[in-house]
């Protein structure tokens, strides 16, 4: 069946047709890069965003029709323990459970686009990010809120974004975008 705002899955393999989009901008001196079309070709929206040596790969997918009033949105964050360099070992090897960290993420961009999204769409909508690779002076939530209004940006659906967040903080006097690890833990 036709998806109603124009979504349809991408082939895969050796036939595919689709093109690699990247778009690049520098926010607080660090350069941020999006792009889609390289991985994760079946969701309806997926974008690898990256700053410095961070990297969080943000996908969407629509589902059918749903019966219910209004468009229930979910969204997963998730921390790979590679993205820290480490190995889980023995009864950690599966990464089970959400950390506190994760979920709050997870809150962050659920309240960054949920607000935006039409109450007409009667669809599920499921927002997966994942973080692949850390960067102490870049905030893998931050970049997480970018990626995922990108990857609903790709898929085409109806909604009142894009979203481009940022972290505030006072260092010396002077307001500092994206700040990071701040040296002396403060």
């Amino acid at each position: 069946s036709a998806r109603p705002w124009g979504l349809s899955r991408r082939p895969s393999g050796p036939c595919r047709t689709f093109s690699t989009i990247r778009a690049t901008t520098k926010i607080g001196g660090t350069t941020t890069t999006f792009e889609t079309g390289k991985i994760a070709v079946l969701a309806d929206g997926a974008v690898m965003a990256a700053a410095g040596d961070a990297r969080v790969l943000c996908t969407m997918v629509a589902g059918e029709e749903s019966l219910q009033e209004d468009s229930p949105l979910q969204v997963d964050y998730r921390t790979k323990a590679f993205a820290h360099g480490l190995i889980p070992f023995n009864h950690h090897r599966t990464e089970l459970g959400s950390t506190r960290e994760e979920t709050l993420a997870g809150r962050a961009i659920d309240r960054a686009l949920r607000p935006l999204l039409q109450t007409n769409i009667m669809r599920e909508i499921q927002v997966t990010t994942t973080l692949l690779s850390a960067d102490a002076g870049v905030p893998p939530e931050i970049l997480a809120i970018n990626g995922a209004s990108a990857a609903l940006q790709a898929a085409g659906i109806p909604w009142e974004g894009p979203v481009m967040a940022v972290r505030v903080a006072e260092r010396d006097g002077d307001f500092v975008v994206n700040p990071g690890v701040l040296p002396g833990g403060g």
